[in-house]
C-alpha cells in the first residue's frame, strides 16, 4: 500500500490500587475495602484514515486518571451457607486492539471512551460433606451493572471489517449459578448457568430523535450459557501413583442475534 504511512502509537495503562481488608467475629465475617486509580496514557502519531479511525479528533499525547473504588462483606453462618455481597464502582480501559485496531479485521478507534460502571452483587455458597466419601459445593449469585460507554466490537456483514464503539447506557442483570459433587475422588461432577440480559438504555440517538434499539439486548453476545462435565478416576493401573481420567465435557450456547434485533425483518436475521 503506496499510501500507508507508518506510525508510532503508544498505549500504556497502570491501574494502582490500595485494599484494607478487615475479619471479625472470629473469622465469620470479613469485609473487603478498597480504591483503585486506572491511568491511561496515549500517543497518537497515525494519520491513516483519519475519518474512520477519528484520530484528527484527539490529542496527539494525553494523559487520563480515572477512579474506581468499593467494598465487598462475606458472612459465613455454617459451613453449609455463607453469604456474600459488593459494590464496586468500575473502571475498565480500552484495550490496545480496541483502540489501535489489528492492522488488517479490526478498524482503529481513538475516539473510544474507558467504560465504567456501577456494579451490584449478591450470592451464597457452600459445601457439605456426607459419611466421609461425599462432598458437595454449590454457589449462586445475582448481579446488576449499570454501565455507561459500554464498549462493543460492532461487525460489518459486508465486508467483514469491524470497530470497537461506546454505547452511551447499557444495563446488565444476570443470575449465574453453579453445583459440584465429588464422591471419594473417585468420580467428579459440574455443572453451571448464566443468564445474561444486557440491554441498550439509550432513548435517544446523538441528533436527539427517538432510538429503536431502545432496550434491545446488546447483539453479538450470548445471554444464555451453560457448562457441564464428569470426570472418573482410576489410580495404580499400571504403577504406583499414575491417575487416568475419563470425562465428558458439555457446553451450551443459545441462540443470540448477531445485529439489533429491531433492525430488518424477523426471518432475514443473522
Amino acid at each position: 500500500d503506496n499510501n500507508f504511512t507508518r506510525s508510532n502509537d503508544v498505549l500504556a495503562n497502570h491501574i494502582v490500587g490500595l485494599s484494607y481488608n478487615q475479619t471479625l467475629f472470629n473469622g465469620k465475617m470479613s469485609n473487603l475495602f478498597f480504591v483503585k486509580d486506572y491511568i491511561n496514557y496515549l500517543m497518537v502519531t497515525q494519520k491513516d484514515d483519519y475519518w474512520v479511525s477519528g484520530s484528527d479528533k484527539v490529542d496527539k499525547k494525553s494523559t487520563k486518571s480515572y477512579w474506581g473504588y468499593g467494598a465487598a462483606i462475606r458472612y459465613t453462618l455454617l459451613e453449609e451457607l455463607a453469604l456474600k455481597a459488593s459494590y464496586e464502582h468500575s473502571v475498565r480501559l480500552p484495550l490496545g486492539n480496541e483502540l489501535l485496531g489489528n492492522g488488517t479485521t479490526v478498524l482503529p478507534n481513538l475516539r473510544l471512551k474507558p467504560e465504567s460502571s456501577e456494579n451490584f452483587n449478591l450470592g451464597f455458597f457452600g459445601s457439605a460433606k456426607s459419611g466421609g466419601s461425599h462432598l458437595f459445593n454449590y454457589e449462586a449469585n445475582a448481579f446488576i451493572r449499570d454501565a455507561s460507554d459500554y464498549v462493543r466490537l460492532v461487525i460489518s456483514e459486508r465486508d467483514g471489517l469491524s470497530q470497537y464503539e461506546n454505547v452511551t447506557s447499557v444495563n446488565v442483570k444476570g443470575l449465574e449459578g453453579e453445583f459440584s459433587y465429588n464422591y471419594s475422588d473417585m468420580l467428579r461432577f459440574m455443572a453451571n448457568c448464566s443468564w445474561q440480559d444486557a440491554r441498550d438504555m439509550n432513548k435517544y440517538k446523538e441528533d436527539g430523535k427517538a432510538s429503536i434499539t431502545y432496550k434491545n439486548k446488546l447483539p453479538n453476545r450470548p445471554w444464555l450459557f451453560s457448562n457441564a462435565e464428569v470426570d472418573f478416576y482410576f489410580r495404580d493401573l499400571f504403577g504406583s501413583d499414575d491417575k487416568l481420567r475419563v470425562g465428558y465435557h458439555y457446553q451450551y450456547v443459545h441462540w443470540f442475534y448477531l445485529t439489533w434485533e429491531a433492525y430488518g425483518l424477523l426471518d432475514g436475521k443473522s
